[in-house]
């Protein structure tokens, strides 16, 4: 279906302690509603400066709002430029978006989509139910509308298209590990950052590359940057990139957060370290346990420092990474973002 005559708005917001996820999640559905021919607006009461600017250099328009989140004051003015615009559907993308602002959203007769980490609304009113997790069938959304239709687990995470060029290329699982990748997403408002770094430098050699990666929300610059001068091993600091693909591809393994990542990181074959930062991520422990994509340490306010250094010295075995490398690439195929894109196309 060509989209020419359609346009997608997408309500989400990104902060320090928000972190970016609720926007970084909704690039790859605009990036298919484009090459369909559509046009994406993102709307937001809070976004960083260079959020904002990936978001233009991606050809989706930005508009911002002066409200309280989440309130029918969010919900007026969303729809207001929704009739503005002309547009035909509406992706919200928040925990503050409770039943009374999707009750009246729907009053205008916007096609709404809601995405849902852990059921966190008192009743849904949604055209469509998006929960991408790999707990979402533990979830039985009893408390929604006869319309709403539901869209569960992981074959709907949707990449973006810079992963698109590693479709059926295999990873290359070295014998001896040379490069690390740690990211904590685009804020990480708890600086697991600081400590992660801080602890690889008592288990890793001088010749081990680390390429760490922070986003446009990440406020412990000057922390970092006194941490790096005491650093033994190669370490790489990189902000906001937007070709985190390369950098899965180049890696050994990754330590990282739960979250969109791990979707990735299994799509590219990468073995990784999760540590839980929010309570969005209870998937990470499912991605350990039952599809054995990855070494799960728990919740990071719980985590003892020899957990890292023990992973660390476990994970080098060539053969383990290579099984979790193999079980990542059977769990998540990468056409998540066309699923989504034909299931929201019906709603038209």
């Amino acid at each position: 279906m060509n989209l020419n005559n359609y346009t997608l708005l997408i309500r989400a917001d990104a902060s320090n302690s928000l972190g970016i996820g609720h926007i970084m999640r909704n690039i790859p559905i605009g990036q298919v509603w484009k090459e369909k021919g559509g046009e994406v607006t993102f709307i937001s009461s809070q976004m960083p400066n260079k959020l904002e600017h990936r978001l233009i250099n991606e050809n989706f328009d930005v508009i911002k709002l002066n409200c309280i989140p989440g309130t029918q004051d969010d919900a007026m003015q969303t729809v207001n430029i929704a009739q503005q615009k002309h547009a035909n559907c509406l992706i919200v993308d928040g925990y503050y978006f409770k039943g009374d602002y999707q009750k009246k959203i729907k009053e205008y007769n916007l096609k709404l989509i809601f995405i849902d980490d852990f059921g966190h609304s008192e009743h849904y009113y949604a055209d469509i139910i998006l929960n991408r997790s790999l707990i979402s069938n533990t979830i039985t959304y009893a408390n929604r509308e006869s319309y709403t239709n539901l869209l569960l687990g992981h074959k709907y995470n949707a990449l973006r298209k810079e992963f698109a060029k590693y479709d059926n290329i295999s990873p290359i699982i070295r014998q001896d590990m040379k490069e690390i990748l740690v990211t904590f997403g685009g804020a990480d408002p708890q600086n697991i950052t600081l400590k992660i770094i801080e602890n690889l430098n008592r288990v890793l050699n001088k010749k081990m590359k680390v390429n760490l990666i922070i986003g446009s929300a990440y406020k412990y610059n000057k922390e970092l940057n006194e941490l790096k001068g005491k650093i033994n091993y190669d370490l790489n600091i990189h902000r906001d990139v937007n070709d985190m693909a390369d950098f899965m591809f180049s890696a050994d393994i990754a330590i990282t957060a739960g979250g969109t990542a791990l979707f990735e990181m299994a799509y590219m074959g990468l073995p990784s370290i999760v540590i839980s930062i929010a309570s969005n991520q209870k998937s990470s422990k499912v991605f350990a346990e039952k599809y054995g994509t990855c070494i799960y340490l728990g919740d990071a306010q719980n985590m003892k420092e020899n957990f890292i250094i023990d992973s660390i010295e476990y994970i080098q075995d060539s053969e383990v990474r290579s099984v979790m490398s193999t079980n990542g690439q059977k769990l998540i195929d990468g056409k998540g973002s066309t699923r989504l894109l034909n299931e929201i196309i019906k709603t038209l």
